[in-house]
């Protein structure tokens, strides 16, 4: 008697293609061969999910050691021999030794403000804190509408400190007022970084949304002083510094996934200069 074999089973279409969604995003976070991503130790444990993205990316990975960084950065390279390297936010202050010591190898970064060199080697994600302020405008006004009479009556206010607070304030509010249906939010903007007065006549008003985006130092000072218990407001917070504020409803921080793969693609293509990194919405509550 013959034994009659099985019919193999086909693998449903959703399955297959599932896992062929999953290799290309796999393939889609890997950066070109001959990367090595370098970590600097401050970074390495503030944001601690950020040694597996980078290594993903550069597919080579060392965390630096508190005590002679630089000189480790140097051994690492001379031991690795990249085609390019992927540097921490702290590290963007080695990027002129690199280009003057390593005229060919390919250098990426990322961070809060420009590095100090522009040379056609340099691939640069810079966070904004106008574009922090933009998707801010959106998120205020969302949670807004979904307040009593459809966000009309409800007072939102954003803080504005620093060297780009009045552009960050013109982002917020122009991003807020598209999406409430033309409301406009109460603006308070203090370039040099803090105001006594500014901050009591936010008191004195019903707020009851808020945006604050100011230094590490004085977000709490800000909050503390400009608001009561009852305003729910959220703040600009890189994940480098953090700040302690439980009230907080939500944060306004980098999306290192969505900017570490724009950066491939940039590196790939062979296009380097400087272009904005993506900021997210994340809720703490």
């Amino acid at each position: 008697m013959k034994h009659q074999r099985k019919p193999r089973r086909r693998m449903p279409a959703c399955v297959l293609s599932g896992a062929l969604a999953f290799l290309v995003a796999i393939s889609c976070t890997q950066g070109p061969s001959g990367g090595l991503a370098l970590i600097d130790p401050i970074f390495d444990a503030l944001v601690p999910d950020a040694a597996g993205q980078f290594r993903r990316v550069a597919g080579r990975l060392v965390v630096l050691p508190k005590e002679k960084a630089s000189a480790a950065m140097h051994a690492a390279i001379d031991r690795a021999s990249p085609s390019w390297v992927l540097l921490s936010p702290l590290l963007r202050v080695e990027v002129p030794g690199l280009l003057a010591s390593r005229p060919d190898l390919k250098i990426a970064c990322m961070g809060q403000g420009s590095p100090d060199t522009a040379a056609g080697s340099v691939y640069t994600v810079r966070f904004s804190d106008r574009e922090a302020a933009d998707l801010a405008g959106t998120v205020l006004a969302t949670e807004s509408m979904s307040m009593e009479d459809n966000g009309h009556g409800i007072l939102v206010a954003g803080i504005f400190s620093g060297k780009d607070a009045d552009a960050s304030a013109r982002a917020f509010s122009e991003a807020f007022s598209a999406a409430a249906g033309g409301l406009v939010p109460i603006l308070e903007v203090e370039p040099s970084g803090w105001s006594t007065e500014a901050a009591d006549r936010l008191r004195e008003r019903d707020i009851r949304l808020a945006y604050v985006s100011a230094s590490t130092a004085d977000v709490k000072r800000w909050t503390e002083a400009s608001f009561d218990e009852s305003v729910r407001f959220i703040v600009m917070a890189p994940p480098m510094e953090y700040p302690a504020l439980p009230r907080a409803f939500g944060t306004i921080t980098w999306d290192m996934g969505a900017s570490l793969l724009s950066l491939i693609g940039r590196i790939r293509a062979e296009i380097p200069g400087e272009w904005p990194g993506t900021w997210q919405f994340v809720r703490q509550e």
